[in-house]
């Protein structure tokens, strides 16, 4: 059997889930040594694989839900306006765009902000 060789974790994970990634991708490439003989390739993509499925991100189904995410998790979150007709949301509107670490695009709309309280009459 050879050694295993592990490639850099992602750069945007953060150090406790490199070495977690890393020590999966180690376990994983050894299992794979038994179940691949002889096939690095093979092996390689295995381990890959299988350490890579810690990226999967829960798929958010809200804005607040979306804003939750750590920040590893997230490629890109940007709140832009809309300005066009084409779109599935009111023209005039904000909307987040989120892309996770497992390369999905999600779009919701940014709730209103709260009403402000109300004042209290001199007295």
């Amino acid at each position: 059997m050879a050694n295993v060789e592990v490639p850099a974790a992602p750069h945007f994970l953060p150090k406790s889930q490199r070495s977690n990634w890393t020590k999966t991708y180690a376990q994983a490439f050894k299992q794979a040594q038994t179940d691949f003989p002889d096939d690095l390739s093979a092996q390689r993509a295995a381990a890959l694989r299988e350490a890579n499925r810690m990226l999967r991100v829960p798929e958010p189904e809200s804005y607040e839900a979306a804003m939750k995410l750590e920040s590893w998790q997230v490629l890109k979150r940007d709140v832009v306006a809309i300005d066009n007709d084409a779109s599935e949301f009111p023209k005039g509107s904000e909307v987040l765009k989120l892309v996770t670490a497992d390369g999905k695009k999600f779009t919701f709309a940014v709730p209103p902000p709260p009403p402000p309280p109300p004042t209290k009459p001199a007295a």
